[in-house]
């Protein structure tokens, strides 16, 4: 129980308050961190997409085009998974409850 309450705060802390159903308040900011999340979403759905429509489609040119756009939106969101690791490793290694 008390690893499952620690993880949770951990996300918290890293990325903002969880907010159920995914809305947020429209007068609350988003920081870099929750864009870099909210694009890492966007960017996965993309992938997800790209996948399931090469292997439905038959023409080979628009497979490769499907598989390019996959590799780009992985290598972008890898790239912002490395700058988020990075910002959280930068932070204080402990932090009071």
């Amino acid at each position: 129980m008390s690893e499952a309450l620690s993880a949770s705060v951990r996300f918290e802390d890293h990325f903002g308050p969880i907010v159920p159903g995914g809305t947020e308040p429209s007068t609350q900011r988003s920081s870099p961190a929750q864009q870099h999340v909210e694009r890492r979403r966007d960017l996965v759905e993309h992938m997800r997409r790209c996948v399931i429509k090469a292997t439905m489609v038959k023409e080979r040119a628009t497979k490769v085009e499907l598989w390019d756009s996959y590799r780009a939106a992985r290598t972008e969101a890898i790239a912002l998974l490395a700058d988020s690791v990075s910002e959280i490793a930068d932070g204080p290694l402990l932090r009071s409850v």
